[in-house]
């Protein structure tokens, strides 16, 4: 029992060490660009997309990284 508790929370402390996930909607709000030009860069696939599911969950949620947006976002820019 001690070990599964303790191998979930090591996992769980070596991933706070990247940059957290957020969801579209935060990632939306912290930018603050617009809604559907955001989901136009995600359907492109300009922005990547981490799939994420926990155990009680059916479908998969879609999770962000604010820095691979940001940088998607610049590239945007940089283009003629």
């Amino acid at each position: 029992m001690w070990n599964t508790w303790y191998n979930r929370n090591v996992g769980y402390s070596r991933n706070m060490q990247e940059e957290p996930m957020v969801g579209a909607s935060e990632a939306i709000r912290v930018l603050g660009i617009p809604r559907t030009s955001f989901y136009r860069l995600v359907d492109d696939g300009r922005i990547p997309v981490h799939e994420e599911r926990k155990h009680r969950q059916r479908r998969p949620v879609k999770r962000f990284r604010l820095s691979e947006i940001r940088k998607a976002l610049n590239k945007g820019e940089d283009a003629p």
